[in-house]
């Protein structure tokens, strides 16, 4: 990785830690992504 790259992560990585400290100081959660499957059968009844 050269030099720039490495200095982009860098701020990205300053970036993100500042935005979840914010959120925890103003007591503002992440929303945790869940997904629901719902599988209907065929069955004859």
């Amino acid at each position: 990785p050269t030099n720039n790259y490495l200095a982009a992560m860098e701020a990205q990585q300053s970036i993100n830690l500042r935005i979840i400290e914010e959120f925890a100081v103003n007591n503002i959660e992440f929303a945790f992504p869940t997904q629901t499957l719902n599988i209907e059968s065929n069955k004859a009844k």
